[in-house]
């Protein structure tokens, strides 16, 4: 596990480094926020994140307030 985290943290440092080199900071901002992107959308696709666990909390208060009126 320890050597896919090595590897993409090296990915994402080559693609910033690229960015920097061939653009300005706003292209370097944009390849970050698309590299964070893909990280959390590959956390949950491989269930590491369970959105309905998260939203739960707001679903319980949503009909809590439905059934007080």
């Amino acid at each position: 596990m320890t050597m896919v985290r090595t590897i993409f943290g090296t990915a994402v440092g080559i693609a910033l480094g690229f960015a920097v080199a061939f653009g300005n900071f706003g292209d370097m901002a944009i390849v970050g926020a698309f590299a964070i992107v893909g990280y959390a959308l590959s956390k949950v696709l491989g269930g590491q994140v369970d959105f309905g666990a998260t939203f739960a909390p707001l679903r319980q208060r949503s009909q809590q307030q439905r059934s007080q009126q």
